[in-house]
């Protein structure tokens, strides 16, 4: 269970398509983007939007993504996180201070059939560019 104190919740759509990296031992990184509308408007009534990075760990020993694997671009996503240090000394003994919002869990707002017929008209427009 997360620590209540170090979470935080998100919903929203994604940006992009899911990144996945290789690590050496076979486990893989995930990196996406998650735009969150804010939640008041500003002094012409128009809501922001946040653009939150997140990453998830996926073990070697798993055959697939899981979820990850059918997150795609646009769809509709909820999710808690955690946030994690990434803090590191360089070579030359500056410190380098950062953060990164590790995913805890993930809940797909969309069907599979909306999803994929996302996919499948997005595909459709590539092919007519």
């Amino acid at each position: 269970m997360a620590n209540p104190n170090n979470t935080g919740i998100v919903i929203g759509h994604m940006t992009d398509e899911v990144k996945v990296f290789t690590n050496k031992d076979g486990s893989r990184k995930i990196m996406y983007t998650v735009a969150a509308s804010d939640n008041f408007k500003d002094k012409d009534g128009n809501r922001g939007t946040q653009f939150i990075p997140l990453e998830a760990f996926v073990r070697a020993d798993k055959a697939d993504n899981g979820v990850y694997d059918r997150m795609h671009k646009g769809d509709a996503v909820a999710l808690t996180y955690s946030v994690r240090n990434n803090n590191y000394t360089k070579e030359s003994g500056e410190k380098v201070y950062g953060i990164t919002l590790l995913t805890d869990a993930v809940s797909l707002l969309d069907s599979k059939a909306t999803s994929d017929a996302r996919q499948a008209a997005r595909a459709v427009a590539a092919t007519e560019a």
